[in-house]
């Protein structure tokens, strides 16, 4: 199978009929074989529009997932973006081309050793891959002026919007009462604004789940 000739077709098929999707980010997708960023076991379904499952119930998002959330932080060449639940290092990886550094988060050390591999196999020296809390971000390095988190949650805890710079965005998908939205936030003057781009669902982050509410 000619991977590469799958890779464009998949993007022809599925990404650029979306409204939103920024040029550059096109070519970020064309230069970035997404089989290489997909476990050996599901690597039949590396091109297929559905969302591929991993290890301990978390999901590789399906392409369109990643090109629309990385479209709408509106990258920078100069900019560092913070990616949170990283899985397997394929939007890291997109990420890359638009981006001067990408920090991943996960809390998986198999899924960091995979996508530690899977950037090495296609030379790309700008991403970092570190083990940490999902719901901590990685505040040594803060403030970050894009950050990712890549996967459905209920909300976005205030230890993750304090690490936004001022003009910073964050984007992710909010499930609530069951639809999915996702949502772009700013912060502006300390202040945090949110604006909602799209209705896309996605795999959830377990770890975001916000605690249940005893009622008597």
């Amino acid at each position: 199978m000619n991977t590469h000739s799958e890779n464009a077709i998949m993007i022809e098929g599925q990404i650029k009929p979306l409204s939103g999707i920024n040029s550059n980010v096109l070519d970020a997708l064309h230069s970035i074989d997404r089989v290489t960023y997909v476990p050996f076991k599901s690597k039949n379904s590396a091109y297929v529009e559905k969302n591929i499952p991993l290890e301990g119930g978390r999901y590789l998002p399906k392409c369109s997932i990643s090109a629309k959330l990385i479209s709408a932080l509106d990258v920078t060449l100069l900019e560092t973006i913070l990616i949170i639940g990283s899985t397997t290092g394929y939007s890291a990886a997109v990420a890359s081309k638009i981006a001067e550094t990408i920090i991943c988060i996960e809390e998986d050390p198999e899924l960091i050793e995979f996508s530690e591999n899977a950037v090495l196999e296609d030379s790309i020296n700008n991403v970092v891959f570190i083990q940490n809390k999902l719901i901590s971000g990685y505040p040594e390095q803060a403030p970050y002026t894009c950050i990712l988190i890549e996967g459905a949650i209920e909300e976005v805890p205030n230890t993750i919007l304090d690490q936004l710079a001022d003009n910073g965005r964050l984007v992710t998908i909010i499930c609530e009462n069951d639809s999915y939205s996702a949502i772009k936030y700013r912060k502006n003057n300390n202040q945090i604004l949110s604006e909602f781009l799209f209705s896309m669902d996605a795999p959830m982050l377990l770890d975001f789940k916000k605690p249940k509410k005893f009622q008597f």
